[in-house]
């Protein structure tokens, strides 16, 4: 089998992100996709703290290549685990997803309670 020469990245979005396979998770998707199925599990169950990983494949950096690395956790990008990688968080496909999720925040946002705010 030959080995692709571009770089390519996927999503999957996961009922738990801490243990990805806990609960749901839904792999090989497109952002949109992704976002798509995070609205539906958050709706259903927050308290597991579900999100949206990637999984990028270039042949450029074989190290990092194929691992699930969390994108949005918690209704917020994980820009810190991000930036923990470098190949990550200069990789052109992860910028532009960050960038594409930053558009998604506001509806993703919207109504969501934050653990640390109590009901009223």
């Amino acid at each position: 089998m030959e080995q692709q020469e571009t770089a390519s990245i996927r999503f999957y979005t996961a009922g738990c992100m801490e243990f990805e396979n806990y609960s749901e998770c839904y792999e090989d998707l497109t952002l949109a996709q992704a976002v798509d199925i995070y609205k539906k599990i958050r709706k259903r169950n927050a308290c597991n703290i579900p999100g949206i990983g990637f999984e990028l494949q270039d042949p450029a950096i074989p190290d990092y290549s194929g691992m699930h690395w969390p994108l949005l956790v918690a209704d917020q990008i994980d820009k810190e685990s991000i930036e923990l990688i470098p190949a990550y968080a200069n990789h052109p496909l992860v910028q532009n997803a960050v960038k594409e999720l930053e558009g998604y925040l506001p509806k993703l946002q919207k109504g969501t309670k934050h653990k640390n705010t109590p009901e009223r």
